[in-house]
């Protein structure tokens, strides 16, 4: 049985192309960097063995692209780069920062790079400007100027990566992507229906363009049903909307009276980390109502606040009560024994 070639392979094949250098030998590095970013784009995310092998593969791809044999192959090792997560992001804005190769050879190749890879380079480039690098910030900005127009499905597939990698949207890429096409795009999508995966990438790009118009827009696609909120859902919108905004309260408000014991979870769940004053009583109806969410709902009242707490117990009967207590106690009990035994004592 023929072993499955993994991205660990790829790099480890780059590797041995590199150290020593093979300058005889015709190599395809562009079609050895796409199969790499091909088969990492396939994998779960978050899986270590992945990440690994991206980190390691965009320290060969940087020695590739300062090796400058030919523009193909400098092109190839940015396109590498640029799709190996942050550490590939980092490598590549090193590179063009060394002045390895003058901008005005370099403007043909990054202008011709997918939208999302270009997002990334400037994202790096543009974080700290300085005034030594005038004229890099300059170049860096005018090929920034032409993604407002973007496909928007590039701009999608930026946004979600931003996001699922905890960085931050500098303020010229923002500006540039709310002033483009991306905003109404996105209001369309928001104005149909959204397959499950589609919508979990929707709410990263949220998430990372922290745009209240697109805040509100996913609270009216929620509120009508356009789809139900997991609890990572609830936590982007929730971190990038205003929690004084009342269209996410109404939407969450709405899911938690549906009827359907998903969805009223959900809606618990994000009234929760809205502060929402009745959240308590919320716990409290569906406790009730729904048997099945009993002990999540025991579990997810440990991190009520007290107010919020006492509501909910106040909601319940004696035995009920105890129960919900006791889950409680077991939860601290784990993460933090001491605490606990001291309360037994």
């Amino acid at each position: 049985m023929t072993k499955e070639t993994t991205p660990r392979d790829l790099a480890d094949e780059l590797k041995s192309y590199l150290y020593p250098p093979k300058p005889g030998e015709q190599i395809d590095y562009a079609a050895l960097v796409t199969r790499f970013n091909d088969l990492c784009r396939a994998a779960p995310r978050g899986v270590p063995d992945i990440a690994c092998a991206q980190n390691e593969m965009a320290n060969h791809l940087l020695v590739l692209a300062e090796s400058k044999q030919d523009k193909v192959l400098v092109k190839a090792a940015l396109k590498g780069l640029l799709d190996s997560g942050r550490l590939g992001h980092h490598a590549a804005c090193r590179f063009v920062k060394s002045g390895s190769i003058a901008l005005e050879q370099l403007a043909p190749m990054v202008g011709t790079l997918p939208p999302r890879q270009r997002l990334h380079l400037l994202q790096e480039l543009l974080r700290s400007p300085s005034a030594e690098e005038k004229t890099l910030m300059l170049w860096a900005r005018q090929q920034l100027a032409p993604l407002s127009e973007a496909p928007p499905e590039e701009v999608l597939s930026f946004l979600d990566s931003i996001s699922h990698t905890g960085d931050s949207l500098i303020h010229p890429i923002r500006n540039t992507i709310l002033s483009g096409t991306f905003p109404a795009w996105l209001a369309g999508k928001l104005a149909s229906t959204l397959p499950r995966g589609e919508f979990s990438s929707m709410c990263r790009a949220v998430h990372a363009l922290e745009s209240q118009d697109a805040v509100r827009r996913m609270a009216a696609f929620i509120a009508r049903g356009g789809a139900i909120p997991d609890a990572e859902d609830i936590r982007l919108i929730t971190e990038a909307g205003d929690m004084t905004d009342a269209s996410l309260s109404k939407a969450f408000q709405m899911l938690l009276g549906s009827g359907e014991e998903t969805s009223a979870l959900a809606g618990v769940e994000g009234l929760s980390r809205l502060a929402w004053p009745k959240t308590g009583q919320g716990f409290g109806l569906l406790y009730k109502k729904y048997p099945n969410l009993r002990a999540q709902l025991a579990t997810k009242a440990a991190t009520l606040p007290h107010a919020c707490l006492m509501d909910f117990l106040r909601s319940l009967g004696t035995k009920p009560r105890l129960d919900v207590l006791t889950r409680i106690f077991t939860i601290l009990a784990r993460l933090d024994p001491d605490f606990a035994l001291a309360r037994i004592a």
